[in-house]
């Protein structure tokens, strides 16, 4: 298959790539069958834990739209239990996080580690879901039923590469655009918020998340101040597209909204090749 021409950076500041499917919860499956196929990974993914589940979520339109629900936090109280485990490798770069509903696929970047492509992830991403596929046949248990698609991208921009002051943030991305303030005494200090855009015609939904603080994943001392900017894209499956076309649709969202809000200065830093 011919890879398709999109933007492309010798050095990105991806730092994490995510690739996952939500399917229907499937009957009969516990958690010892989780632990089961923990074991039939092999020695290469020997470190595993727990970790809380994680929540199914549908990328609605029309009235059900995301930001017309009631704002505030949600709480809610269930019996159901429905652990997620993650299985990381020797190398501890890849992991994959299984619970009844969700199968994800993580590559995180280790320092000055060369960046994976989404090629090659995605043919990772797919050998281990058919291989979990196989493990549910195996055990008499039916196979995942895909409902919707997930890709994420979480992009690190230290301080000292691209910005050395948040004030600086509007001409490295165009997300942040401040009002003036010039006659105001002011100084813009930081920023967290989240961009809605659908993938027409509702195919899908981009959310673009910036955060400003600190790599707390690092062990390095002192923390590296960054700002992190998460591109998530989802999905429905349906008869028209499946998951396969609709990580390849996401994929493509990402990368050319990436570059397009994102300073030619910052293209050059992180070396653009087309």
């Amino acid at each position: 298959m011919t890879e398709i021409t999109l933007p492309s950076f010798d050095s990105p500041p991806v730092r994490e790539t995510v690739l996952g499917v939500q399917f229907s919860p499937l009957p009969g499956l516990t958690i010892a069958h989780l632990g089961a196929y923990w074991a039939s990974l092999g020695e290469q993914w020997r470190d595993v834990s727990d970790a809380p589940p994680s929540e199914a979520m549908v990328e609605s339109f029309g009235a059900d739209s995301p930001w017309l629900s009631q704002p505030g936090w949600r709480f809610q109280i269930s019996r159901d239990l429905n652990p997620r485990i993650q299985v990381r490798n020797a190398a501890k770069d890849r992991m994959i996080q299984i619970q009844n509903g969700k199968f994800l696929y993580n590559w995180t970047r280790s320092g000055t580690a060369e960046y994976i492509r989404y090629p090659v992830l995605k043919e990772e991403f797919e050998k281990h879901f058919s291989n979990f596929n196989s493990f549910l046949s195996r055990h008499r248990l039916p196979e995942a039923s895909v409902n919707q698609w997930e890709i994420v991208y979480v992009n690190q921009i230290e301080r000292g590469t691209v910005w050395e002051t948040p004030e600086q943030w509007p001409q490295l991305c165009s997300l942040f655009q401040s009002p003036r303030i010039d006659q105001l005494a002011l100084k813009f200090e930081s920023q967290i918020g989240e961009w809605l855009y659908e993938i027409p015609p509702q195919q899908g939904r981009l959310r673009i998340r910036a955060r400003h603080g600190y790599d707390t994943a690092s062990m390095e001392m002192p923390r590296t101040e960054a700002l992190f900017l998460t591109l998530i894209a989802r999905g429905e499956v349906n008869n028209k597209i499946d998951y396969r076309l609709g990580l390849d649709l996401g994929r493509d969202r990402i990368e050319r909204i990436f570059a397009s809000m994102t300073s030619q200065e910052a293209h050059q830093f992180w070396r653009r090749t087309q």
